[in-house]
């Protein structure tokens, strides 16, 4: 009303006689009324002009400008912050990433990759940004299978040609987990998964440094303990002097690498595509470790430990799946009868 008006025009006095008592911009007066014409013409070009209930402090303005009339004694200048909405978003800007190359320095060698470590290299970056990767890893015990090794380990070097090695028991304790969690042995095709219900097994092999390859032991949950460390040996020697045929490295439904041999501690590999995980076997070692006795109470045991690691692809499932399929596979190590196994 014309109250409102009269009260504005007071303001309106007050403020020029101020400017005019101020001389010039010594009290930073310019500087505060060049702010709110700003602030005036962002609102007037909006096309909601919404105010927020954001107020910005005029402590925030130069200090130079607080000595304007009504203004120093802490009250608010009410800016606005605009909607987002209201203004135009600015395009993301893309800036490529130039290639790094490596730094040659005198007396370095260059090696041409070869076919398979090409093949390879394009493999693992492919699978890479392809799955969604995570890694679940469960400590085993390996004793049982370490009794068995240690009884029958010579009469069976002696009869079979070749070491009873770790590797089979994980595969047979695969093979029997696998029947409970099935999307473990499973390929990503688009959208959908498919699950198989033949386990063919793809087994790492190391090419003496120079590649590595993934024979398949076919059908591997329809044999026992001593034909799949058959399979895993015959396929091994086969592939390291360059006699596999085509079809023996295609159609693997899941694949396993067995560091061990090497003495890792904690392998995380990458998934073979399209399939949806892979299995690390790494090194097993004695260790003292808290059991609980015939009595009930603690007691420390020297155990067989080592580590298995799945690493799977997030499309396929979750971590408590993973997290299952894991342990159920450690208990099958753990309290197998593998004597009956190996007879």
């Amino acid at each position: 009303g014309g109250g409102a008006a009269c009260r504005e025009a007071g303001r309106s006095q007050r403020w020029q006689g101020g400017q005019e008592r101020s001389g010039g911009n010594r009290d930073g007066t310019t500087e505060v009324k060049a702010a709110i014409a700003e602030v005036r013409s962002v609102l007037e070009k909006s096309e909601n002009g919404g105010l927020t209930a954001e107020p910005t402090k005029f402590a925030a303005l130069p200090r130079s400008a607080r000595t304007m009339q009504g203004l120093e004694r802490g009250n608010y200048i009410h800016l606005t912050r605009i909607q987002s909405a209201a203004l135009p978003a600015a395009a993301p800007s893309r800036v490529p990433i130039p290639e790094l190359a490596a730094r040659v320095m005198v007396g370095d060698e260059r090696i041409p990759f070869d076919n398979i470590r090409r093949r390879t290299a394009e493999h693992m970056v492919r699978a890479k940004t392809t799955s969604a990767h995570f890694p679940t890893a469960v400590e085993v015990d390996f004793e049982a299978v370490e009794r068995v090794r240690r009884v029958h380990g010579a009469r069976f070097r002696a009869e079979e040609g070749f070491g009873l090695t770790y590797l089979p028991f994980i595969v047979r304790a695969y093979c029997d987990a696998v029947h409970t969690f099935p999307a473990v042995n499973a390929s990503v095709d688009g959208e959908t998964l498919v699950v198989h219900h033949d386990v063919n097994l793809g087994i790492a092999v190391d090419l003496e440094f120079a590649g590595l390859i993934a024979p398949v032991v076919r059908a591997a949950d329809t044999k026992r303990l001593r034909t799949v460390a058959r399979d895993i040996n015959d396929l091994a020697a086969r592939a390291r002097a360059k006699q596999l045929g085509p079809d023996e490295i295609i159609g693997g439904t899941f694949t396993i690498t067995n560091m061990g041999p090497f003495g890792t501690l904690f392998t995380v590999p990458i998934i073979n595509q399209p399939q949806v995980a892979i299995l690390a076997a790494d090194a097993v070692r004695k260790r003292p470790v808290v059991v609980v006795g015939p009595d009930g109470d603690d007691a420390i045991a020297v155990r067989a430990l080592g580590v298995l690691t799945l690493a799977w692809d997030h499309r396929a499932f979750d971590g408590a799946y993973a997290g299952s399929f894991m342990h159920t596979m450690s208990e099958i190590i753990a309290t197998r009868d593998w004597e009956a196994e190996l007879a």
